[in-house]
């Protein structure tokens, strides 16, 4: 794939520890990125000191993840590139940058932004109004997401006003509301005060994106954990209703006729979707205290599995059928109606929607999951599509069960279950 037309390098390599430890099968990969002369991102949230300098000894040499004025410090003293996402702007943190002089290792940078907010803020623009509002020094902003970004991907013919250049320019109004009065690409005016001259001719998906949730329609029987006694000491994800970090917890929970019951915890379940032959699985998670109802989602990184979170076994069925009938999506449930819904028909993440569409659906849903559903999570989106994302501290539930991150094992769902204790994670 290095070779295909377009590809600038290996992308956020996530595997930190296996990168550390050496791990053969990494160490591949990134040796034929060095081979093929390509950038190599990473994806490194909780490395400090010595293992960050490993890390950034095997050649990889940027991180979008974890920013304050600390780990910004570390990883630029490294030699590291430095991605700063919105979530991690604070005023001191663009107190820090600005003793900087000219810095061509730091940028600015997105990453999950919800359509709504895409559709009604913006996007790289968003991100310099934010920053100059915090202090930041507006053509330090400008720099972090312009000529920063274009050298880290080796775009070395943009980046100035001369001969032998793309004539890619903006022109603004200002440098405090960044509002783009007209835009050039490759010389050529197409757009002006926020409006495309011409169209983009859309081009229809392959049918073999289609028709990928290869779940069968399910009960609330699905949803029933199973367990012996009248109590049982569980391990929990404890989300912190702000980031994707989590952390593991245990609590007792009552059992009633061989039912575990979850309390005020919320349920969350796995469906492996795509050969139709997986399984499901089954955690609990803690900060969720109030929590109604259900949501489920196909887009869910990094394997996009069928997730459902829930309150109530009756809601869970229902919310997991609907995505089973609209082959994909994201939908919110509360006592057996269906509140909001967004239809992703292409490989389960994708739709044909306009952006004017799929914001209003996105905002529907983010509604009804912090207002009805009492979701205990500042970004919705975060929540939904991180919990199971098994490179993502501390623990995550992917389809092949409950993973502690940083130890590579899996959990067991009830801690006195025996024979899963530390178990080893295999491909």
């Amino acid at each position: 794939m290095l070779q295909y037309p377009g590809v600038r390098g290996l992308g956020e390599v996530m595997d930190f520890l296996g990168v550390i430890a050496g791990d053969s099968k990494m160490m591949s990969i990134i040796d034929t990125a060095k081979k093929a002369g390509v950038l190599l991102d990473g994806h490194v949230p909780t490395l400090r000191g010595h293992q960050l300098q490993a890390f950034a000894a095997a050649g990889i040499d940027c991180d979008h993840t974890m920013m304050d004025p600390a780990i910004v410090a570390e990883k630029l003293r490294y030699g590291m590139c430095v991605q700063i996402q919105e979530r991690f702007f604070t005023t001191e943190l663009m107190a820090y940058l600005n003793q900087f002089p000219v810095q061509n290792r730091i940028m600015l940078v997105t990453d999950d932004v919800p359509i709504s907010r895409l559709a009604e803020h913006g996007h790289v623009d968003a991100l310099l109004r934010h920053a100059v509002r915090l202090g930041l020094d507006p053509i330090k902003a400008v720099r972090y997401v312009t000529i920063n970004a274009a050298d880290r991907l080796r775009l070395h013919h943009r980046g100035a006003i001369a001969p032998g250049y793309a004539a890619d320019l903006v022109l603004l109004d200002d440098l405090e509301h960044f509002h783009a009065w007209a835009v050039f690409s490759d010389g050529k005016l197409v757009a002006r005060d926020g409006s495309m001259l011409n169209a983009i001719t859309a081009e229809p998906f392959p049918d073999s994106t289609r028709h990928t949730i290869k779940v069968n329609p399910v009960t609330p029987a699905d949803f029933i954990i199973q367990a012996t006694g009248t109590k049982a000491m569980v391990n929990v994800i404890v989300q912190d209703g702000k980031t994707s970090r989590t952390k593991l917890g245990q609590v007792e929970l009552a059992v009633s006729k061989g039912v575990l019951l979850q309390g005020d915890l919320m349920k969350m379940t796995v469906f492996e979707r795509h050969t139709g032959k997986g399984g499901r699985t089954h955690a609990l998670i803690g900060n969720m205290d109030g929590f109604t109802g259900a949501l489920a989602t196909t887009y869910a990184h990094d394997c996009h599995n069928l997730v459902v979170y829930s309150a109530n076994d009756a809601d869970a069925a229902i919310a997991a059928n609907e995505l089973i009938r609209t082959e994909g999506g994201v939908v919110a449930v509360l006592d057996g109606k269906i509140l909001a819904s967004i239809q992703l028909p292409i490989a389960g993440i994708l739709c044909d929607d306009d952006k004017e569409t799929i914001a209003t659906r996105f905002a529907q849903v983010d509604l009804a999951a912090k207002n009805s559903l009492h979701l205990n999570h500042q970004e919705t989106l975060t929540f939904l599509t991180l919990m199971p994302l098994a490179v993502s501290p501390d623990v995550k539930l992917t389809d092949k069960g409950l993973i502690d991150v940083m130890h590579k094992t899996f959990l067991p769902l009830l801690v006195n279950t025996a024979g899963h204790d530390g178990q080893e994670v295999t491909p």
